[in-house]
């Protein structure tokens, strides 16, 4: 069993907690293995922030790059 999750402040609080709550009923979690970071939600942050110092130039006709 795993928790998949994005980067939420809360995250860690929510995941010892349920780890606390399986470990009393015989459930093996361990919060910090169990723990999967949510790969779109990694690769969307990294997206947006590499957009923010993109900057558009003049649009260049098809022909003049295929020459």
């Amino acid at each position: 069993m795993a928790i998949t999750a994005d980067n939420a402040s809360n995250n860690m609080t929510f995941l010892k907690e349920l780890g606390h709550t399986c470990n009393q009923n015989s459930i093996g979690f361990d919060y910090k293995k169990n723990h999967v970071r949510c790969l779109a939600h990694i690769i969307n942050l990294t997206t947006q922030e590499i957009l923010k110092y993109l900057k558009a130039g003049d649009a260049i006709d098809e022909n003049e790059i295929l020459m």
